[in-house]
């Protein structure tokens, strides 16, 4: 048996010291370093090399760390990252994206919001007549279903609504306001989808009206003529009949007056609206859903302001209770954006925009109305964005 001895400048040493055998043992080194962590290995022949050990050599076979959270399973034959059981992943979109399926995955639930509305303008017309303020967006919906891991492909397509446009300022004399504009849907591939609020009218000198909320089957309407809810609603419920709604149905509007404006379980809630000259109705709320956005305020014939309306709120099915006057709403509780409330109106300047819908799916408010040569109406507030979380576990 004999010794090979290393010994360091400061004294040390290190011995290599070979077997107590008469045979004759070659060991050829590798040629340039590895990586961290390698262990050297030989082939049977002499010949050493740096590897990763696989699983029949007693490692991993794995070369990197893989998904924060993740754990080493072993599939009986190979080792393998995967989430642990009972634990749940969660993926959020705030915007188009695609969602990848985690590893070990076996239910999904995805949870999705629709875009709220925008808010329409006031209107700017003659001193001697009443005028109206905008209407306020309606809320959208907000949908939550439950899939087998199995049934989903390994990506899926994410699309996120944007809030819907609020009406553009008046700053032309003897003009009505200008609409706001649907708020967009959100969608997971072609799973399943949550439409927004629809966009309140422009406000004139009678009655004007808010959107109507986003349902899981439509869009809310903006059309002061259609005052339904979107699909699934019905007259009787979120509809003329009935503006309040249940399941995914949006909130309606039945008359453009304190009593008109509806509430929705899962749906959006109607946006604000009102009759120049008189005070206007709060948006209307939802309980899971996006709040719609407050009214508009107006003027009277006499050219005294009437204060414009409270958007609604979100786990709630009492209107108002959202963005204040001339405030944005704000996210609630309940996941869901309360609405923004409406501008107030000035018989002597410019009058003030509607807040904007709070994120996801408030409706936005609608501005204010004003006098001709003396300023320019308020600007309707904008829709909240929509909204994509996936639970996998």
């Amino acid at each position: 048996m004999g010794n090979l001895v290393f010994q360091a400048a400061l004294g040390g040493t290190v011995s290599l010291v070979g077997p107590n055998t008469a045979a004759t043992t070659s060991f050829t080194l590798p040629a340039a370093d590895g990586t961290a962590g390698q262990p050297m290995v030989t082939n049977g022949s002499g010949t050493l090399s740096l590897a990763t050990l696989g699983a029949a050599g007693g490692g991993t076979g794995l070369t990197s760390p893989g998904t924060a959270g993740f754990v080493l399973t072993s599939t009986g034959s190979a080792w393998t990252t995967a989430l642990p059981s009972g634990a749940i992943t969660v993926q959020s979109f705030t915007s188009t994206g695609t969602w990848t399926k985690p590893t070990g995955a076996s239910y999904v639930v995805v949870d999705i919001w629709g875009a709220g509305g925008g808010g329409a303008s006031g209107a700017k017309r003659a001193a001697g007549g009443a005028r109206a303020g905008g209407g306020g967006g309606g809320g959208g919906v907000r949908v939550r279903q439950t899939f087998l891991a199995s049934d989903l492909a390994a990506t899926v397509s994410v699309t996120i609504g944007a809030g819907g446009t609020g009406g553009a300022s008046v700053t032309t004399d003897t003009t009505s306001g200008n609409p706001g504009t649907a708020g967009g849907t959100s969608s997971f591939g072609s799973h399943v989808s949550a439409y927004g609020g629809g966009g309140g009218s422009g406000g004139g000198t009678a009655a004007y009206y808010g959107g109507s909320g986003g349902g899981s089957g439509g869009v809310g309407n903006t059309s002061q003529n259609t005052k339904l809810g979107g699909l699934p609603a019905t007259v009787y419920f979120g509809g003329t009949t009935e503006p309040n709604a249940v399941g995914g149905g949006g909130a309606g509007i039945s008359a453009a007056s304190a009593a008109g404006t509806g509430n929705a379980e899962w749906g959006g809630g109607s946006g604000g609206s009102g009759t120049a000259g008189s005070a206007p109705a709060s948006g209307g709320s939802s309980i899971y859903g996006g709040g719609g956005g407050g009214a508009g305020g107006n003027l009277t014939s006499a050219n005294v302001a009437v204060a414009p309306s409270t958007g609604g709120t979100s786990g709630s099915y009492v209107v108002g209770g959202g963005g204040a006057i001339d405030t944005a709403g704000a996210t609630q509780p309940s996941g869901s954006g309360s609405g923004g409330g409406g501008g107030a109106a000035n018989p002597a300047g410019n009058a003030t925009a509607g807040g904007a819908g709070g994120f996801p799916c408030g409706g936005g408010g609608g501005g204010g109305a004003t006098v001709n040569t003396l300023g320019n109406s308020g600007a309707g507030g904008v829709g909240g964005n929509g909204l994509v979380r996936v639970y996998s576990w």
